[in-house]
This record gives C-alpha cells, sequence and structure tokens, in this order.
C-alpha cells in the first residue's frame, strides 16, 4: 500500500510539472509571439548644422502604406495616407496639412539625393497621416511600433473629464491684482461642468477635483483612465493659468501632447506645469519610457484646434491667441484619450489678470470649450 501510495504521489507531481513546462512554454511563445507582431524599428537622428533631422529614405522604411511623392524640380514633398496628405518644401519652414498652414521649427533641407526633415515635422506626420503606430523620441532617435488596433470610431463621447489645475497646496501660478491660478481653474472648471450637462445631457462629467485639494498630476490622468474602456470614449481638458517674467505677455493658449515642443518658450511653460510639487514623482527630469500613440494624438489635435477656433470667436475682444501649441506635459502623457491643455491668459499681465478673475469672462471661457468640444465630435477623425 506505501509503494502504491508513493506512486501515486510521484505521478501526481510528475504531471503538475508538465502542467507547468508547457504553461510556461506557452507564455514565452505568446511574449515572442506578440513581439513579432509589434516589432519596433528605429531611426537615428543625421545632425545638420547642429540641428536634427530624418531621412525621408528612412522615413518610408517604418511608415509603410504610405505613398510620396517627391517633386525634384520645386523641391515639394506630398506624404498620403488614405485619404490624409501632408504637403511640404524644402527651405520652408511651413507644411500644409487638410486645408491648413502650421509652422516648423526649421525648414527641411536637401542633400545628397535626399530630403532631410526636421523631427518635428516627422511627428507631426505621424499624427497628421493617422498612422496606426505608436512612437518616442529620444536624444538619439525615434523608436516606432506598428499597432495592429483601431481605435473605437463613433459618432459622440461618453464622457469628459474637467481638470482644473493645481489645487490644495499647490496654488500655481500667483499673478497680479491677487490672481491665483488654482481658484481660477476651479471656478472655470465648475461652470463648464454646468455647460456641458446642459449641453450633452447624455454624457457623463467628472472632474478630477470639485474643491480646494491637492491632486497629484499623476492621479489626475489616471482617474480619466479609469473611465475608459472599450465600450466609452472620451476627452479629457486641463485648465490652466499662464504666468511669465514679462508683464507685456498676454493670451490664451491650447497645448496637445508632443515629444518635441514647439519652441523654447513652450518648453519653459512645460517646465512650470511639470513642476515637482504638483506630480509629487522626484524623478520629473526623466522621460517616461513607453510609446505614445498616434491615433490618440491625432485626436488631441483636432482638439486643440477645434477648441481654439471656438476660442477665438467667443473670446473676441477680451483676450487673443497664441495658437495651438505642443509640449510633453506631465498631465497629458499618460492620458489613453484625446487630451489637451489649456492655458487660459496670463496672470502676470495686470490687465488679464483683471479680466481672468470677472465671472464674465470665465462664463464665457466655459462656454467657448462647450462649443469647442461640440465641434471636435462633429469634426473628429475616423479611424
Amino acid at each position: 500500500m506505501y509503494s502504491f501510495d508513493n506512486l501515486i504521489r510521484y505521478i501526481k507531481i510528475i504531471a503538475s510539472l508538465i502542467f507547468k513546462i508547457g504553461l510556461v512554454y506557452s507564455l514565452l511563445s505568446f511574449v515572442i509571439f506578440s513581439n513579432e507582431k509589434k516589432s519596433e524599428n528605429h531611426i537615428a537622428y543625421d545632425t545638420i548644422n547642429h540641428k536634427e533631422y530624418i531621412s525621408l529614405n528612412r522615413f518610408r522604411k517604418v511608415a509603410k502604406n504610405v505613398h510620396i511623392d517627391f517633386n525634384r524640380l520645386l523641391l515639394t514633398v506630398e506624404v498620403i495616407h488614405k485619404k490624409k496628405m501632408v504637403r511640404f518644401q524644402v527651405n520652408s519652414k511651413f507644411y500644409y496639412s487638410d486645408g491648413g498652414m502650421y509652422p516648423l521649427d526649421y525648414a527641411p533641407v536637401y542633400q545628397k539625393n535626399d530630403v532631410y526633415m526636421p523631427r518635428t515635422l516627422v511627428e507631426d506626420l505621424f499624427t497628421e497621416l493617422d498612422l496606426s503606430i505608436s512612437y518616442k523620441f529620444d536624444n538619439k532617435k525615434v523608436t516606432v511600433r506598428e499597432e495592429s488596433h483601431k481605435m473605437r470610431s463613433n459618432a459622440g463621447i461618453d464622457f469628459i473629464v474637467i481638470d482644473p489645475g493645481h489645487g490644495g497646496k499647490d496654488p500655481g501660478a500667483s499673478g497680479t491684482s491677487s490672481a491665483i491660478e488654482k481658484k481660477i481653474t476651479l471656478d472655470v472648471s465648475e461652470y463648464l461642468n454646468k455647460y456641458l450637462n446642459n449641453e450633452f445631457p447624455g454624457v457623463k462629467i467628472y472632474m478630477t477635483r470639485s474643491r480646494d485639494n491637492f491632486v497629484s498630476l499623476e492621479k489626475r490622468s489616471d482617474i480619466a483612465n479609469k473611465k475608459l474602456n472599450k465600450e466609452n470614449f472620451g476627452v479629457f481638458i486641463s485648465l490652466h493659468c499662464n504666468s511669465t517674467l514679462s508683464q507685456n505677455v498676454h493670451g490664451y493658449e491650447v497645448f496637445y501632447l508632443s515629444q518635441n515642443p514647439g519652441s523654447e518658450e513652450d518648453r519653459k511653460v512645460m517646465m512650470r506645469e511639470n513642476d515637482l510639487l504638483s506630480s509629487g514623482d522626484p524623478d520629473i527630469g526623466l522621460i517616461e519610457s513607453y510609446l505614445l500613440n498616434s491615433q490618440i494624438l491625432a485626436e488631441s489635435k483636432t482638439l486643440a484646434r477645434q477648441l481654439n477656433r471656438s476660442l477665438m470667436t467667443e473670446l473676441s475682444g477680451h483676450v487673443t491667441s497664441r495658437g495651438v501649441r505642443k509640449a510633453d506635459f506631465r498631465v497629458l502623457r499618460k492620458s489613453l484619450m484625446p487630451a489637451v491643455l489649456i492655458e487660459m491668459g496670463y496672470i502676470s499681465n495686470t490687465a488679464e489678470a483683471s479680466v481672468l478673475q470677472t465671472d464674465k469672462y470665465k462664463l464665457k471661457l466655459a462656454n467657448a470649450i462647450s462649443i469647442g468640444i461640440k465641434n471636435f465630435i462633429k469634426f473628429k477623425p475616423k479611424m
């Protein structure tokens, strides 16, 4: 009997080992298969006159299913993907897309029978053309990975997350006329909450804070992401006020996420909004390692443009537009949905600080943002 019991025990041990080995093998096969499906490509930058470029020929290798027309006589390039087209010209600091003209930090150049594009233009190509990829720019290269999934295409949105910037122990920027950023952002957010509930009765509206309390940057995006699933589509709107040493600077700005900030001025705004007090993260100087999804950023860019247009119309005669801009804001970086950050004005400017504190302007801001979201739903890219 003892030998028989031992035999049964050994058989069970062997069967358990076989099952575990099979499970490990399956997991390894899945990882290998996943890596094969989502292999990453790397493009190193070319440095020309101390500026970083990516050649058109190298871009072709990672941007599959993209058609490129290069006119050697006019030195113009048309990059086409499905119904989208981006056109630019060598030595020109603008590109054209979807009926608009957009600035570049520096112009493309033509050397050694190839066109070299600024890295900022390459990121714009990824998003303007709605490519199914994720990407990351670092100090030496851009990493690109194909994505097989598509974002849900629908006629509307299911939820909106309003993010009043700063709060609690983090007052944000302090300006003239006793203007405090955290109070202005909360006031506008509360007005916006009311507008959105009236305008979109079937849409759920959330706020990352509804009182004067501190919420870390990471938690703000987490609050929004927890509302998202395969059946829900939402947007994230973060509200802030800007500040600078010069009291002459004025106007509002609408930012979307980019790993290539548009200007030195945009980098300074990014550093202020990414402040350690707001994030609670000691590694503030480190850029996150994950890749950005080009389709989410394409919708973020569309949302930013629609908001800027509605703000220009509704705020005419009050505060001027400084345009749609891009920066690597921490509060937007982890968002899994279209997300923008609005700098509603400069509280370091005496006149603008006074306007920002009036209920009339706060109501106008909230109404303009509501209209911009409505237009975004109407014109957002169909994935």
